[in-house]
């Protein structure tokens, strides 16, 4: 039990007991006889309902359901990984840095992935093959930029949205 709640109920015991005083008091004057016992319990009943009918207009606190999850686990967010492509596709769209540090990595990622599973090509081992699948914008925009990771990418500007399009387009027709 906190400060606060014992304070308020040893408030409400004080008004209680002062409460039953008076109805004592009153109930003698008018003549009628109570147990002063029997008005102090009523007293304290009323007292005991005032701040259950208090107690319960508090919003409850949030409700904890135990988690699957072992403990220290990150938390489930299936489309956490999206949202950071989509994060950096919109910072990629503002410098040639930031789409060569974020979003041509990912594209990469994704045109390894293609050319590896649609036609047995690894672009580590067979990069002219890799080369020919891809195309030569592709190639270079996104592989030979990873490679040698050009520092021309401060005077040249990012790929506008619609050419990002059309290397996507490519990228899934692979």
């Amino acid at each position: 039990m906190t400060a606060g709640r014992i304070r308020d109920t040893v408030r409400a015991v004080a008004w209680a007991l002062a409460a039953a005083y008076v109805l004592h008091a009153l109930a003698k004057f008018l003549g009628f006889r109570f147990s002063p016992a029997g008005l102090v319990g009523l007293c304290l009943l009323a007292a005991a309902m005032s701040r259950l009918v208090r107690s319960s207009r508090e919003p409850l606190p949030p409700l904890r359901l135990p988690s699957a999850r072992p403990a220290g686990a990150p938390p489930d967010r299936p489309f956490e990984r999206v949202d950071r492509i989509e994060d950096r596709l919109s910072w990629g769209g503002r410098a040639a840095h930031h789409f060569d540090a974020g979003v041509a990595p990912v594209l990469l990622r994704i045109a390894a992935d293609r050319i590896q599973r649609r036609h047995g090509v690894d672009l580590a081992r067979q990069p002219e093959a890799a080369r020919h699948l891809l195309g030569e914008e592709l190639w270079q925009l996104v592989v030979a930029q990873q490679a040698g990771r050009d520092r021309a990418s401060t005077t040249r500007n990012p790929p506008s949205p619609a050419e990002m399009e059309n290397l996507v387009a490519r990228l899934e027709a692979i």
